[in-house]
């Protein structure tokens, strides 16, 4: 996975964010090569609804970026606002022989093959 567009996500909110925010990622895979991706973050306030997938080469996904209400967030608003949260976006190589029925097939031996060799 060589290209996420739009690489920064700015929210802000005229109300202490208590109408939910969202923006939308391009997630492309430029290789030559089918990859199993993933979007990892830390931070309980944000959402991601499909967060993993398969691209094969030239692919492209439209990815959502939730930003639930103030209301439930685990700590005061202020401790989040004004800072930058990160989240990982991590790709892995599929061999071609591969071929899952869906896009969440491999989902379960992509984590499993994550775990084992760290890959970053």
């Amino acid at each position: 996975m060589n290209q996420l567009v739009s690489r920064w996500l700015i929210f802000n909110s005229p109300n202490a964010y208590k109408k939910p925010c969202f923006g939308e990622v391009t997630v492309t895979n430029r290789n030559q090569y089918s990859v199993a991706w993933c979007f990892k973050c830390k931070e309980k306030m944000i959402r991601i609804p499909q967060a993993y997938g398969i691209l094969k080469s030239g692919e492209h996904m439209e990815v959502t970026i939730y930003l639930i209400s103030s209301d439930e967030w685990p700590r005061d608003v202020i401790e989040y606002t004004g800072r930058r949260h990160r989240i990982v976006a991590e790709c892995l190589k599929i061999p071609e022989y591969i071929r899952p029925k869906n896009a969440w097939v491999c989902l379960s031996d992509y984590f499993y093959s994550v775990l084992l060799f760290k890959i970053k």
